[in-house]
């Protein structure tokens, strides 16, 4: 008689499709590691003692913002959002189940000391320092010249850069502290 072995106890899933190129892919935390489900493929297992890095970040495009948390193990990296393309021109927020499932992901990584837990991105930020006083200086400009649409143009900039800079600053955190400007809904 030959019997398999028990599932590991499931800490948290996560679902999301990140583009039209890619299918829905199934996230599953366990104690030690973290499954990948895409539909048609077998299962990719990773090592949780094999994570080097995680990486929260938050970025702004022209057409929409979203948190990433990305993981680089030894040979390979994953990353997630907290949006889910739902089809053209559609992307739906997952915060719900993003946030939990990133706070469970870090915590579990919180028992391996050589994982680095970094935060913000060294490129935003810089551009957000750089964009303040460029934009404050084309504000005065467009004002000076009575431009208003450009005037409001610059403010808005300005506004974004302003609030880009805490969240985009480069830190440090643990497993069990992740800054909260960096997970949506900042839930506890």
């Amino acid at each position: 008689m030959h019997t398999q072995a028990p599932a590991p106890p499931v800490v948290a899933q996560y679902s999301y499709r990140q583009s039209i190129l890619e299918p829905e892919k199934l996230y599953t935390l366990c104690p030690d590691r973290l499954v990948v489900e895409t539909p048609g493929r077998p299962p990719e297992i990773y090592d949780l003692a094999r994570v080097r890095r995680v990486h929260l970040k938050y970025n702004h495009t022209k057409q929409r913002a979203y948190y990433e948390c990305h993981i680089r193990f030894d040979r390979w990296k994953l990353f997630l959002r907290h949006v889910h393309w739902g089809g053209p021109g559609t992307f739906d927020d997952r915060s719900a189940t993003y946030t939990p499932f990133v706070r469970a992901l870090l915590h579990q990584l919180g028992q391996y000391p050589h994982v680095e837990m970094k935060a913000g991105s060294m490129v935003n930020f810089i551009g957000a320092i750089v964009g303040v006083p460029l934009f404050l200086a084309l504000g005065a400009l467009t004002i000076s010249m009575e431009r208003w649409v450009s005037t409001g143009l610059a403010g808005l900039m300005l506004v974004i850069c302003l609030l880009s800079i805490s969240r985009s600053r480069p830190r440090r955190f643990t497993g069990d502290t992740p800054p909260a400007d960096l997970l949506p809904g900042r839930s506890a």
